[in-house]
């Protein structure tokens, strides 16, 4: 049986933490990355969702939030998972500079 979800902007609070909760069960239970977690109330958030992202999620039929994504308008600043990447090695696949890279892919 296949399984239907659909995918909105995550508009309300309530749609956002149901977001913030499945990234702190992937990145914090699963991947052990705390950086942004918080504990107490089992979320993970970071200071790009406080910058005017839109946070997406994918909504199962019985409203269980299943997946999540954020899209961030460019702005000039660093990335905050640039030191995951190893950006020269990137560009060097792709024929662009480092900072096409960030700017390209990771914003």
């Amino acid at each position: 049986m296949a399984r239907t979800f659909i995918v909105k902007v995550a508009d309300t609070l309530e749609e956002r933490q149901s977001a913030y909760k499945l990234r702190y069960e992937v990145f914090s239970e699963e991947q052990n990355d705390n950086r942004y977690a918080n504990h107490d109330r089992k979320e993970w958030a970071d200071k790009d969702d406080t910058l005017g992202s839109t946070v997406f999620i994918a909504v199962s039929t019985t409203g269980e939030t299943i997946g999540t994504i954020r899209y961030t308008p460019f702005q000039d600043r660093d990335i905050i998972a640039a030191n995951l990447y190893d950006l020269p090695l990137l560009a060097s696949l792709t024929n662009l500079h480092p900072s096409q890279i960030i700017n390209f892919v990771a914003r």
